[in-house]
This record gives structure tokens, sequence and C-alpha cells, in this order.
């Protein structure tokens, strides 16, 4: 905005010094890793480019690099980078989303015989979304990066608590808000690999949500998401939205599902960045039932049609399965 010079005057004419002040704002040290990198161009550059466009991530409580020194060894501890409440990030309380997790699949048929599962039994994760607007570089267009953070629906318990315990009283609020406590917990015990499966699919979850409320003010017909939508997945770590966005099509929306998948495959783009292990996740089939059941019947489903389509165009190739599964 060329506007420098007169900032440092109206701050100088107030009595402060600018540069002073800036420092007031704290840095937000949730590291610089190669994804967020990228993203944080992805939207800096398309606001430039006059492209409306959004990201979406988790609104971290912790950060990783408040660092100290013991024994000559570098520590890290947990950086509560959102404590002095950043005046750029907005919070939109009266958008929240519901998020079902975990239950069980009730096997059934619709009236006209149709296989039609129902996810039941499963316990909801409010997502709360806090908004930074990024402008362009000289431009009058301004997108946004949107985080979310998660909470309990039910905080409290008062029948457990009456009944002596009162940690158990308040479990569910700790589980539900350690989805947004830390980047990438520890996967070296299986309630560390549980984090991060459920804060991934928190995030596609969440971000799903907003993306078909955007889509509803505008266009009431689903089957043209592809022509108003297109949606970016960097890596694996949110893949689990492919799944969920057939799940809404299939299960909300009643399509059948060639139609959906369809939608689907013109809808999403991947793109993979590295062959490091981390960036090639894989979860335990049993985890992944316990959290995801309806999602896991999905990806089953996606393998059985591929292999089948394996198997209609390379029929004499059959040995290529062990390589496909």
């Amino acid at each position: 905005m060329n506007l420098l010079a007169e900032m440092h005057q109206v701050v100088n004419d107030l009595g402060f010094d600018l540069d002073h002040l800036l420092d007031e704002e704290p840095d937000a040290a949730l590291g610089n890793g190669g994804l967020g990198r990228l993203a944080a161009c992805f939207i800096d550059s398309m606001a430039t480019l006059d492209i409306a466009a959004s990201g979406h991530g988790i609104k971290y409580e912790y950060g990783l690099f408040r660092q100290s020194f013991q024994n000559d060894q570098q520590i890290e501890h947990p950086d509560d980078w959102h404590s002095m409440h950043s005046p750029w990030l907005v919070e939109h309380h009266a958008q929240q989303i519901l998020i079902p997790l975990g239950g069980y699949i009730e096997h059934s048929e619709d009236v006209d015989g149709n296989y039609n599962p129902m996810w039941l039994g499963w316990k909801t994760i409010i997502g709360i979304p806090h908004d930074y607007f990024v402008s362009g570089y000289r431009d009058t267009t301004t997108n946004k990066l949107r985080l979310y953070s998660a909470v309990a629906s039910d905080s409290f318990n008062i029948h457990i608590f009456n009944r002596g315990d009162y940690i158990k009283a308040v479990s569910d609020k700790i589980a539900s808000e350690n989805i947004s406590k830390i980047l990438y917990p520890s996967d070296e015990v299986l309630t560390g690999k549980e984090l991060r499966l459920t804060q991934e699919y928190f995030l596609v979850a969440c971000t799903l949500r907003d993306i078909f409320r955007d889509y509803a003010e505008v266009n009431d017909d689903i089957t043209f998401l592809p022509q108003h939508v297109a949606i970016q997945l960097n890596d694996t770590h949110p893949a689990l939205a492919v799944v969920e966005l057939m799940r809404i099509l299939v299960d909300e929306h009643r399509l059948p599902w060639e139609q959906a998948w369809e939608i689907t495959q013109n809808t999403c783009a991947y793109t993979n960045h590295t062959l490091m292990p981390e960036a090639l996740e894989t979860w335990p089939v049993t985890l992944f039932e316990k959290l995801l059941p309806r999602h896991l019947q999905i990806i089953f489903e996606i393998n059985h049609r591929f292999l089948e389509e394996v198997a209609r165009r390379w029929p004499d190739k059959i040995i290529c399965y062990p390589r496909c599964l």
C-alpha cells in the first residue's frame, strides 16, 4: 500500500516507535515445514492473481519450538503461541461444525432392497473455525486461511462426577480437545496413532462441511460441484477427503456410487511431494474400524471396484493383483 512512511509518522506522533510496536506481536513458532511453506505460497499467490481460494488447517494450541538446553542438549517445549490472542485471527463460533466419530455400522436395506448401511452410535466433536485473512500483493483480493479448533459436545458428565470418578467425568472433553492440542503427536504408541488419524479426519470433515455450506448458498444441485469447487490435497495427510466426500455424496445426498465417484474424481486433485515414510502413512484396519467404520467400508469398496477394473482391462495379467492390493 506504500504507506510505511506515513505509518511511521502516525505512530511517532502518538509517542511510540513502530519497530518496537511490531515486536509486540509474538512469532507463531509452529515450525516451517515444506508442506506448510507450499500452502502459504498457494494462498498468497492466488490472492495476488485474483483467484478466490481458501486454505484449511487445524488451530493447534501449542507449537513445538520453545527451546532450552539441558546437559548440552537442545530440549523442545510446547509453545503457547496464541497466549496473547492475535487480533488477526477471527473466531466464527456461530459456524461451528459437528463431526461424527466412532460408532458402528448397522447393516440394513432401503425400500427397494438395496444395501443401506447406517452409521450409528458415534460421538460428536465440534469444530470451531478461526480465520486468518491473506491479502494479495498490490491487489484487492483477500483469501483466508481457516483453522479449526476441537471442543467436546458434552464437556462434563454429571452422573459420572456424582459417582466420585472426577477425572472420567471430563475425559470426553479432554479427548476431544486433544485433537487440536499439538501438531504431530508421537505415533510410537497406539494412542498416538489414534490421535493422528483423528486429527486428519477432523481436518477433512470440517473442511468439507464448510465447502458444502458455501456451495449450498450458490447452487442447490450437488452434481455441479466440480464446476465450482476444486480441492487440492498435498501428501497423504488430507487423503481422507476423498473418502469423506464419497460418504457425503452417497449417504447424505443419496447419489449412486458411479455418479458420486465421478464427482469426487473431478473435484479432488492429489500431489505427492515426498517418498519419506511419514508422508506415506498407513493405519491398522482395526484402528480405522474403531474410529471410522463407514469410511473403512467405502475404502474397501473403492479397492474392490479398482481391482475389478484392473481385471477388466488386463484379463490375462491377474498376476498384478498383489501389487494392486
